[in-house]
């Protein structure tokens, strides 16, 4: 899908608007970041609130 359509999209569902700001990154910095997006795709845990939360895993 077009990233201007799936904006258009995330605005007329949620009905707010969506900003884009430009970085100035160092290279390290971008590589920092992509490394976090990286681990970001780690396995999926269930969240129970009470006795099994996060902080559990």
């Amino acid at each position: 899908m077009p990233y201007s359509r799936k904006v258009r999209e995330y605005y007329d569902v949620e009905s707010r608007d969506m900003w884009e700001n430009k970085l100035a990154l160092a290279e390290s910095e971008i590589l920092r970041v992509l490394l976090h997006f990286w681990d970001l795709q780690g396995p999926t845990i269930d969240d129970f609130f009470i006795d099994e939360n996060c902080s559990f895993q």
